[in-house]
């Protein structure tokens, strides 16, 4: 008996220390990692018909901006029921205008409208990815749904997380959440090949790689999640560089402007960091509690950012001096 006591003990001590090593690198109760900005106004955003509410939903999950869509945003939730469209669409007045996409997805993630139109959503529960076109009709789907492809697969993924599109069409996903890789294909959804493929922190290595975008070198810019960095590689698997001393807790959500200035959204740190030529230029907490996950900005350099548990999205906007 004496002997089983202290097997079950050194079990419960080394789950311990798991736990609090993984909620380093995620914890929720974390205090905000930067404090309110008076030069940003963060509101909470979109108007909703009668019988709709945000407070019903399950959660959501990412924003992303159709500049064809008559100025849209697009709102990636999971609803209170299975059969409820996914894909919510906003004028950008804020303005509920119509939903989409039922019975599609199994765990919605990411939302991205890609520089020819084409709308692409990712199902890190489904493991599949999708391509549609702006008004719902769908155009690709990429994994198997319900099926599991380990870091080696050509056609199958373990929880992707994101997407982003080269002019040429060629595209990369980020695939995270169980697997550790991104995974490149040719506009037509042709294998090219693999960049990463194994957990941890080396060069080389991911641990959940969450958001794709690229720059204007056409360099592939990744947030790597829990090891909490960015990274910067060619879209032929050449590593160049890495952030590590921003200071980020949990990096979730990418945007990146014409001038290669970058947005992160920190969800853990509740706050967003702007970095320019490998230095933070500005950052903003603020967010009252609200996780900031996935980021989008409009035309009018309005940014909306999304709260998964908090079930809402904010609208952030710069302040008149």
């Amino acid at each position: 008996m004496k002997k089983f006591t202290l097997v079950m003990l050194v079990v419960v001590v080394i789950a311990t220390i798991s736990v609090a090593f993984a909620q380093q690198a995620h914890d929720r109760n974390l205090p905000p990692n930067v404090p309110p900005n008076p030069h940003w106004t963060i509101t909470k955003w979109g108007d909703l018909p009668a019988g709709m509410d945000w407070s019903t939903l399950k959660e959501v999950h990412s924003v992303g901006y159709d500049p064809n869509g008559k100025g849209s945003i697009l709102v990636l939730v999971t609803g209170p029921n299975p059969s409820d469209p996914p894909v919510w669409v906003f004028g950008l007045d804020g303005k509920f205008q119509k939903a989409w996409g039922a019975n599609l997805f199994g765990g919605p993630h990411s939302v991205n409208v890609d520089r020819f139109g084409y709308i692409w959503i990712t199902d890190n529960i489904d493991n599949i990815v999708r391509k549609f076109t702006e008004d719902g009709k769908l155009l690709m789907t990429l994994g198997k749904r319900g099926v599991a492809g380990d870091n080696a697969s050509q056609d199958s993924f373990d929880g992707p997380s994101d997407v982003v599109v080269a002019p040429n069409g060629d595209f990369f996903i980020t695939d995270g959440y169980r697997n550790s890789r991104i995974v490149k294909f040719d506009k037509n959804g042709k294998f090219l090949m693999i960049i990463g493929g194994t957990k941890g922190n080396a060069i080389g290595q991911f641990n959940l790689p969450h958001k794709i975008v690229l720059d204007s070198k056409g360099e592939l810019v990744v947030a790597d999640r829990v090891n909490q960095r960015i990274q910067f590689w060619t879209q032929d698997g050449k590593f160049i560089k890495q952030w590590t001393d921003l200071g980020l807790i949990f990096p979730s959500g990418l945007w990146i402007m014409p001038d290669d200035t970058l947005y992160i959204s920190d969800t853990d740190g509740r706050s967003v960091k702007i970095v320019k030529d490998d230095k933070i230029i500005d950052q903003f907490g603020g967010f009252d509690g609200s996780r900031p996950h996935q980021i989008t900005m409009d035309k009018n350099g309005a940014f909306y950012i999304s709260d998964g548990p908090g079930k809402l999205v904010k609208k952030v906007t710069r302040t008149p001096s």
